[in-house]
């Protein structure tokens, strides 16, 4: 573990994998016009961006386009799930018997 450590400080294009519970080294290379690094792990099958974590690398895209895209996709769903939520209560509350009445 010393050794690899070693190893990646002396080296700044290797680095650790960025996938919790993956203890490899891979070699990251900038592959994007803003400076994003790819890390491609063979052991864990998963690619990453260096620069800003995104799992898998936003390959033709760059960090920031990928961060807007990503919060715009979160919105989006949000706003889904509130709607679904509305949609299911009106539902309830028009299958419910009437309480309001006597028995």
């Amino acid at each position: 573990q010393q050794k690899e450590s070693a190893f990646v400080r002396k080296n700044a294009d290797y680095h650790h994998c960025i996938t919790p519970d993956c203890t490899n080294i891979v070699l990251c290379k900038i592959v994007n016009d803003d400076g994003a690094k790819i890390c491609d792990c063979f052991k864990c099958g998963h690619t990453s961006c260096l620069t800003c974590g995104a799992r898998p690398f936003h390959l033709g895209k760059t960090c920031e386009e990928w961060r807007e895209e990503r919060t715009q996709k979160e919105t989006e769903q949000f706003r889904m799930a509130a709607r679904i939520q509305r949609q299911f209560r009106s539902y309830l509350a028009r299958s419910e018997p009437d309480r309001t009445r006597a028995s």
